[in-house]
């Protein structure tokens, strides 16, 4: 009688790159919380092939810090094909070393008339205003942008946005008792959904006209106002409490709102990201809230 040896079977081991090319396309989609960039890089390297997806996906839903804007433009040159399912831009920055200096490197904190050539004036111009020129440049070339996402970056001290600040932001370049800005001359007729990352105790009489304008019927698809206060409620009890207001005004106004008071202070630029991304990532939340806490 003929022994015969066992056959031990092998399992056939699998990796990340066997996936079908059908959940490959979507596994980037996935990535959304707070260090999604970070980990989208890392999984660039496991491959070519994911090298491609997760680049691709770095470029169809851009976020990042504005020092990067001219690389992020870059990218987009050389993706023309992706332009088209760009639909929303999250941008942060910081002030800190963006401060003009002189040849010496000396802070400028006045700005006199120089006898210098016209041709250094150009120079200099390009150097300190190329910044808010690219990200110009970058809105234009999205064609289909809905939601642009800026927290409390260095993009908000140049005019396009200067009408939008807090009151104490920007009080220094209007008389104090100035009229509360019209939303209708900021704002699209087209507007949905208003997102505001640093409210204010000038906020709700701003967010007021809003709510005029909607029931005049200039706002005709505003559905929802959010608001993320930078101070608890105890901060601001000198104003008194102003979420009986806001819920009135926007009840008159068929808008539902939805509002956020922090425990204490509470600073994009301290936290690391905008505001309604703490909604949607719980890890950022916490962390934020212990950066908050320090």
């Amino acid at each position: 009688m003929m022994y015969k040896r066992p056959t031990i079977s092998r399992k056939v081991r699998t990796c990340i790159n066997d996936l079908p090319e059908e959940l490959t396309l979507y596994t980037c989609a996935y990535f959304t919380h707070i260090g999604r960039n970070s980990d989208l890089v890392r999984l660039a390297l496991v491959s070519r092939k994911w090298r491609k997806l997760a680049q691709e996906w770095l470029i169809k839903v851009p976020r990042f810090n504005l020092t990067h804007i001219d690389k992020y433009l870059w990218e987009l040159s050389h993706h023309e094909h992706l332009h088209p399912q760009i639909q929303s831009l999250e941008i942060w920055s910081k002030s800190e070393n963006r401060l003009p200096r002189d040849g010496e490197g000396r802070v400028i904190r006045e700005y006199r008339p120089t006898s210098a050539p016209i041709t250094w004036n150009i120079l200099f111009a390009l150097w300190e205003d190329c910044i808010p020129a690219l990200f110009g440049v970058l809105i234009c070339v999205l064609p289909n942008l809905k939601p642009l996402r800026l927290g409390d970056t260095w993009l908000i001290d140049f005019p396009i946005f200067c009408s939008m600040l807090a009151g104490e932001a920007s009080s220094y370049m209007f008389p104090i008792r100035r009229p509360v800005t019209d939303p209708r001359e900021i704002f699209p007729a087209t507007l949905e959904v208003l997102r505001i990352s640093e409210a204010t105790a000038e906020t709700p009489p701003f967010l007021q006209q809003a709510c005029v304008a909607k029931t005049g019927g200039h706002f005709p698809r505003l559905q929802r106002l959010e608001l993320y206060f930078i101070e608890s409620l105890d901060e601001t009890s000198w104003i008194g409490n102003p979420v009986p207001s806001l819920q009135r005004m926007c009840r008159q106004a068929e808008v539902s709102v939805y509002m956020y008071l922090p425990v204490q202070e509470m600073k994009t630029w301290v936290i690391g990201c905008a505001p309604w991304r703490l909604r949607e990532d719980r890890q950022a939340f916490e962390l934020a809230k212990l950066k908050d806490l320090d």
